[in-house]
């Protein structure tokens, strides 16, 4: 189980307006034959089991990730060994801290500049607890003991808790060990995420404000992964494709950690233009002001080949493994609403968490919200175009889905649900 990451980027221009109320976007401005991947917001869905018991809280405060590890006995918790480390797409977590206690235990997470993984046990028969991680809410989890983990992200603060029988306890792993993927200076572009490969990069050393690199593809589409951090307020980001204007907007505040993990933008370049390629990134005061002169700032931008992929759902490709909350999914089915269809929805694959990608498209002047078991979740989007966002519907079952309302809806608008199932 496992936090949402951050949503970034914007949708393309042909789907301008479309505002998701649940998550923060990065105001860019995207041409019309780019696609962004955007960042979202992770919804629990499903039935949620509570725990009657006699809890009594255990709390701790971590400070900033540090070098701190502490002594191997200290990994017993809960009666059971915790490991001495976690691997998360590829990434190794060392084991920093651990708390137990009877019935609950909660710990409280201060910012971190790296990620950091959350395990659980418990001593007692039943492997069932119910887990809140940080900005979620609380879910029933089934896994055997300190064989999960919540990923909180870079940059969060927040609580943890577990509630489950007998002595229950939680162990929090640092990020440690080497980068899997092209690193400079703390930041890595992994060699694969779900299924794309890396073709090129370039990492800027600090305060370097403008770069680039050359590429040859055989056309279709190409997947770019950008940061930028540490920029002054006014900072406006910049990049190019051969020239012509692909990304343009302001902000410049990404956390080191893992670009391409985190979204990105998608280019289509045809077979003649994808023989050469130059890709530039820079970044200016202002939207038309020179290249920014700061020591702080860290640029980056790779291309990679895209995913094999199962086809589209109203408008959105359907990748055959993703990547979520720090682990690796696998497509295991795809529903598509017939033109018009108002709802849609599926039900959780039977003793496994399940992940729902929910696309849409046409929405006309209707909007469109996210359902958990038959009654509205937590995401709602204005009229305007066509998004995509994601759920978890528990091992212990429930169902997710999508439904359009209001007046002004398009007699074509079109829903598609993908469910994935852990593959890691």
């Amino acid at each position: 189980m496992s936090t949402m990451d951050d949503l970034r980027g914007t949708l393309d221009r042909h789907a301008a307006e479309l505002t998701d109320h649940d998550v923060h976007v990065r105001p860019v401005a995207v041409r019309e034959r780019i696609r962004v991947v955007r960042r979202r917001r992770r919804t629990a869905v499903g039935a949620v089991a509570a725990s009657v018991v006699a809890a009594m809280a255990v709390t701790l405060t971590l400070p900033l990730a540090g070098d701190r590890k502490a002594p191997v006995a200290d990994r017993t918790l809960a009666g059971h060994e915790a490991p001495r480390t976690m691997s998360s797409l590829g990434y190794t977590f060392t084991f920093a801290e651990g708390r137990e206690g009877e019935g609950r235990v909660r710990l409280r997470l201060a910012p971190s500049d790296g990620p950091r993984l959350v395990s659980w046990a418990t001593s007692g028969p039943d492997d069932e607890v119910t887990l809140r991680g940080v900005d979620e809410g609380p879910r029933t989890v089934t896994t055997e003991d300190f064989g999960d983990f919540v990923r909180v992200p870079p940059r969060r603060a927040g609580t943890v808790s577990v509630t489950g029988e007998g002595a229950v306890a939680l162990a929090v792993y640092d990020l440690s060990g080497a980068a899997p993927g092209d690193t400079s200076d703390g930041i890595t572009f992994r060699d694969d995420v779900a299924g794309q490969r890396l073709l090129a990069d370039a990492i800027g050393e600090p305060g370097e404000a403008d770069l680039g690199f050359d590429l040859s593809t055989d056309g279709g589409a190409l997947p770019i992964s950008y940061l930028c951090s540490g920029g002054p307020g006014d900072a406006w980001l910049h990049i190019s494709v051969n020239g012509g204007g692909a990304v343009s907007g302001s902000g410049c505040d990404d956390p080191l950690f893992d670009p391409a993990g985190n979204g990105g933008i998608t280019t289509y370049p045809d077979a003649e233009e994808a023989r050469a390629l130059r890709v530039r990134m820079w970044v200016t005061h202002g939207q038309h002001g020179d290249v920014v002169e700061d020591p702080d700032l860290r640029i980056a931008v790779a291309a990679y080949a895209p995913a094999p992929s199962a086809g589209r759902l109203a408008g959105w490709p359907v990748p055959l493994t993703r990547e979520y909350g720090g682990h690796l999914w696998r497509l295991v089915d795809t529903k598509a609403g017939a033109p018009g269809t108002r709802e849609l929805t599926v039900r959780g694959v039977d003793g496994q968490e399940t992940l729902v990608e929910m696309s849409f498209a046409r929405t006309g002047r209707a909007v469109v919200r996210t359902l958990e078991d038959g009654r509205p979740g937590e995401s709602t989007f204005s009229a305007g175009g066509s998004g995509s966002t994601e759920a978890v519907i528990p091992a212990t079952g429930g169902t997710a889905g999508l439904r359009a309302g209001g007046d002004g809806l398009r007699p074509d608008l079109e829903l598609g649900l993908a469910t994935y199932v852990r593959a890691d």
